[in-house]
């Protein structure tokens, strides 16, 4: 498994919900001091996501209306 699969929890994905995506994130990385933040780009936008040693991601998406997510990725290779 994944370290950003085993760290992106349902209790994350509620905090986004609340809290927005950038403030989960941000959580995240406080708790996984061995990631980094890179700027990932979805289609012409970069957006934020932490980078942990296996090389996967957490990165914020965007989704419909404006509305921004978060998810896990193995690598920058499965990005959209």
């Amino acid at each position: 498994m994944l370290i950003a699969d085993k760290l992106l929890s349902k209790a994350i994905q509620e905090q986004v919900k609340r809290e927005g995506a950038l403030n989960a994130l941000e959580t995240v990385y406080s708790k996984a001091r061995y990631a980094h933040f890179k700027r990932v780009k979805w289609g012409s936008q970069f957006f934020d996501g932490i980078q942990f040693g296996d090389g996967s991601l957490i990165a914020v998406k965007p989704g419909s209306f404006n509305c921004l997510t978060l998810v896990s990725l193995a690598s920058e290779k499965h990005m959209g």
